[in-house]
């Protein structure tokens, strides 16, 4: 069974809503980098769910990942195009993203 948002324990979890730009990048608030100790130019690693996106700081997951990015200066993430593909994010798509305890989760909004 294909894990999903659902299965993901969400005991202190946060949300806001975001909108993907022109060059698919997605712009991680800084409370929400803050939090899980982000800083500009470090490695980030995307793990793929039936419905969304999970993100982690490189140096917290142990995890085999589907990709290997960095978050650049500005806080911006870009979501791999495989992902975003599968799960009809586009361009200037609002998308959801919640804080977890070890990362984030992003989905397309509902």
């Amino acid at each position: 069974m294909e894990k999903s948002f659902e299965s993901i324990d969400k005991s202190e979890f946060r949300g806001l809503v975001r909108r993907i730009d022109r060059l698919a990048r997605l712009c991680v608030p800084k409370e929400f980098r803050d939090s899980l100790q982000l800083a500009g130019d470090e490695k980030v690693k995307y793990f793929a769910y039936a419905d969304g996106v999970l993100v982690k700081p490189a140096n917290k997951a142990n995890d085999e990942a589907v990709a290997v990015h960095h978050i650049d200066k500005l806080g911006r993430i870009c979501i791999p195009y495989i992902i975003r593909n599968r799960l009809l994010i586009e361009n200037h798509d609002s998308v959801e993203i919640f804080l977890l305890q070890d990362g984030l989760f992003v989905r397309k909004k509902q």
